[in-house]
């Protein structure tokens, strides 16, 4: 095997520089290089969710519409709950109609 065990260049066989200087001299900073790009990302990730949830609620045009289904939701069961107080009250067999209570 060619190279197996000898100096090459300016790297030695157990792949450190010679001089200080090469990739294994930038090994030391790949780790704390990554960790720091990991952590800028999610920072900015998080940034971004922050506005973007809080972008929702800035425009009332967003959630008008589902106020007004939740307004007529409460009503339809305030009267469901209405006609089953009068249906309590009635004392002999009574037909009501679907369409009533729907």
């Amino acid at each position: 095997m060619a190279g197996c065990g000898r100096d090459v260049g300016n790297v030695r066989a157990d792949g450190s520089a010679k001089n200080g200087r090469g990739l294994a001299a930038t090994r030391p900073m790949v780790k704390p290089l990554l960790m720091a790009s990991i952590v800028v990302l999610i920072v900015l990730s998080m940034f971004g969710t922050h506005l973007a949830y809080h972008g929702m609620f800035d425009d009332p045009a967003n959630y008008a519409i589902r106020a007004a289904g939740l307004a007529s939701l409460i009503i339809s069961a305030w009267l469901f709950q209405e006609s089953m107080q009068l249906l309590e009250k009635v004392d002999q067999p009574t037909y009501v109609p679907m369409w009533l209570l729907q």
